[in-house]
């Protein structure tokens, strides 16, 4: 059987990239920075269509089929 950091690195190989749908991208972000102690990359521009959680992998996009909040 792996090691618990065995299985860690496999899991973190596993998944490349990920978008997380958002309405309101501000506020999804506000909230994931608070819950995992992180600051996130904002696109720059008043815009905002996308903004980059590098330490996991991924990001969220605005989207009009996204889930309200």
């Amino acid at each position: 059987m792996a090691s618990f950091f065995e299985r860690i690195a496999m899991m973190q190989a596993a998944l490349d990239w990920f978008e997380i749908p958002a309405r309101e991208v501000e506020l999804v972000l506000r909230f994931y920075e608070t819950l995992l102690d992180i600051s996130t990359g904002r696109e720059p521009g008043g815009g905002q269509r996308h903004a980059d959680i590098p330490q996991a992998g991924g990001g969220l996009v605005r989207g009009p089929r996204a889930p309200a909040p």
